[in-house]
């Protein structure tokens, strides 16, 4: 890669992959010094890419595997804290904790699907992927990411419906 297109590509991607993170770590630190990995990682190993997917699949590919080391590393998954919470002046408080605990419930029931499940929705849910491009993460067809996600939806609706 030349340095205008790492540039460019980092300029492009770097915010969606952030929040890719984000959507797993649940910490801002974590996820900014994954994203620096997987750019690191992706420049370094720039010859290893074969343009059988597209970049930001790519990018993916690579931080979900910077994310598994890191587990590997911490064995543990921090949800955000009522500290952390930032409230714009258009919510009041209440409005702000409940939109909050909604999310941390549907992070809670996406925890609790098996490992594949789980990183379907986040790709999609949080990353923004294709069907396609997830099936591609996983080598695997875009009808199996469709029906993964599928299922992964109605389990997460079953487990909502029991709070």
């Amino acid at each position: 890669m030349r340095e205008k297109g790492i540039e460019d590509i980092y300029e492009k991607y770097a915010s969606k992959i952030y929040k890719y993170i984000y959507a797993f770590s649940h910490d801002y630190d974590v996820a900014e010094e994954i994203l620096q990995e997987t750019f690191y990682s992706a420049i370094k190993n720039a010859n290893k890419f074969r343009n059988e997917s597209s970049i930001y699949t790519w990018l993916c590919k690579i931080a979900k595997n910077k994310w598994k080391d890191h587990l590997k590393k911490n064995k543990k998954i921090k949800f955000i804290s009522l500290d952390e919470i930032e409230i714009s002046d258009n919510t009041t408080i209440e409005e702000e904790v409940y939109n909050n605990q909604k999310i941390n419930s549907l992070n809670k029931a996406i925890l609790k699907c098996n490992e594949e499940t789980k990183e379907v929705l986040i790709l999609r849910l949080y990353a923004n992927l294709t069907f396609k491009d997830i099936g591609k993460v996983f080598q695997k067809t875009e009808q199996w990411a469709r029906t993964t996600f599928y299922r992964g939806k109605l389990k997460i609706k079953e487990e909502l419906k029991d709070e």
